[in-house]
């Protein structure tokens, strides 16, 4: 704040008192007597009441401010710009905040995405957008309208080919059953930059296959299974694909796997075949099948061929005559896995070896196939497959992922329970003068029976393969 000098020229500060001489606010008497106010007092009066009416007020409107608006020191904003400040009643153009006017251009071109052809705009034209119209030839006026187009994605649903073409540019193909060949349009006739995406939501396989020898992902074609969800997009000359899904496929019979482009790694989980359940012809008691084993697996894509050989072990035979079970098949996966079935209808399955079971009465807590114990707890398993009492006396044994055994039956004729599994196959039931029932897939062990016409089958092993991307 500026400081005041009084008459003697001594400068104070209006602010604060600190510095004034009380003299300066002594009231004065003059010669005939008449009491004065001293002169600093009244400047300093003066001053204070002055400072009570400064404006610093912002205002903004359309048009020029009134001057019968605010105070002075106040200041106005147009619309356009302008800045106006009140000097002594009166409002005063001080400023523009819009800088000058830019150089005009010379033209450019608008190119739209989804017709694939371009408007040109004449120099210093404004392209003004509006949702939902057409575009208009501007024919030398100073404004053009155009469409926008809001990003969206058409679901199209099919079970069966249909050429993939230009007018599935950026759609959703949702193939929702069938196992068939989908065909592409040639990359040049698409262009570079059609791009549309594929599910496979259905059961089937679907072969991905580019027109003649044009290519996508480096591969003439390749198979897209269950699940999977991929991005195709053309380059003009071919196609190349994103996954955004992984695939989860099973086999349940034997078949080939296609490894498709896209994944680092392929998980799988495998069973074996269980065994059948036994059949004593009255001659004692008959004990139920064993389950097949389970393994988990985590195969690198690079270790996995173009192609790979599925084999399902088939569960084992029912028995008509006098006779034990017969053992589970082998589940492989090229000669990259094998859960095996097991020798015989005494040892269950593994992927250890055909004849590796637990020591008896402790349960198979690894990999290793259970063995006949005294108690459920002490033939069931977690990733072998779990056993039947040799008496049989007990219920047969659990699993967690390995196929649970059949239930047995005891020299009296009485029906034992079967086994269960939490992730595999429960074991078939047993019965004393009526066919027992098979095992349940994958890899559960049949129930046996005493005079019944046929035991128990085992169920047959199965190979679920999911992609890693």
């Amino acid at each position: 704040m500026a400081e005041i000098a009084n008459l003697n020229g001594v400068s104070i500060d209006p602010d604060t008192i600190t510095g004034f001489n009380k003299n300066y606010l002594i009231p004065v008497t003059g010669s005939d007597g008449t009491i004065l106010p001293n002169f600093m007092a009244q400047v300093w009066a003066i001053y204070k009441a002055s400072l009570a009416t400064v404006g610093s007020t912002w205002r903004t409107g359309a048009g020029i401010p009134s001057n019968a608006l605010g105070i002075d020191n106040d200041f106005y904003l147009r619309s356009n710009g302008e800045v106006y400040q009140r000097i002594l009643g009166v409002y005063v153009l001080q400023t523009n905040l819009l800088g000058p006017q830019g150089v005009a251009g010379s033209g450019s071109t608008i190119h739209a995405s989804q017709a694939g052809t371009g408007i040109t705009v004449a120099p210093r034209s404004r392209i003004n957008f509006v949702s939902g119209a057409t575009v208009a030839d501007n024919a030398g006026s100073d404004r053009i309208d155009i469409t926008v187009q809001s990003a969206s994605i058409s679901r199209s649903a099919r079970t069966s080919n249909t050429i993939l073409d230009t007018a599935d540019r950026g759609n959703l193909i949702d193939i929702t059953s069938g196992t068939f060949t989908q065909t592409i349009t040639s990359a040049a006739t698409l262009t570079s930059g059609w791009f549309c995406y594929i599910r496979n939501g259905g059961t089937g396989d679907i072969t991905i296959d580019p027109n003649g020898a044009e290519t996508i992902d480096g591969l003439s074609s390749f198979v897209m299974y269950p699940s999977e969800v991929r991005l195709i997009q053309c380059d003009g000359v071919g196609f190349n694909s994103i996954v955004l899904c992984p695939f989860f496929r099973t086999f349940t019979s034997s078949g080939t796997f296609t490894k498709p482009p896209g994944y680092s790694k392929f998980g799988v989980r495998a069973w074996s075949g269980g065994s059948s359940g036994a059949k004593s012809a009255g001659a004692g008691g008959a004990r139920g099948g064993f389950g097949g084993g389970c393994g988990d697996f985590i195969l690198l894509a690079s270790s996995v061929g173009a192609t790979e050989t599925v084999t399902i072990g088939a569960g084992g035979a029912a028995v008509t005559g006098a006779a034990g079970g017969n053992p589970g098949g082998n589940t492989t996966l090229g000669s990259l896995l094998t859960v095996y079935g097991g020798v015989n209808a005494a040892i269950g399955g593994s992927i250890i070896g055909i004849d590796t079971a637990a020591a008896g009465g402790v349960g198979a807590i690894g990999y290793e196939a259970a063995a006949s114990g005294a108690s459920v707890s002490a033939m069931s398993s977690v990733w072998g497959g779990a056993a039947s009492n040799s008496t049989p006396s007990v219920a047969s044994g659990n699993s967690i992922y390995g196929g649970a055994a059949g239930g047995s039956v005891t020299g009296a004729g009485s029906a034992l329970a079967a086994g269960t599994s939490l992730f595999g196959g429960s074991g078939g039931a047993a019965n004393d003068g009526l066919s027992a029932t098979a095992g349940v897939a994958p890899g559960g062990g049949g129930g046996a029976t005493r005079t019944g016409a046929t035991s128990g089958a085992g169920a047959r092993g199965e190979v679920r393969i999911w992609g890693m991307v």
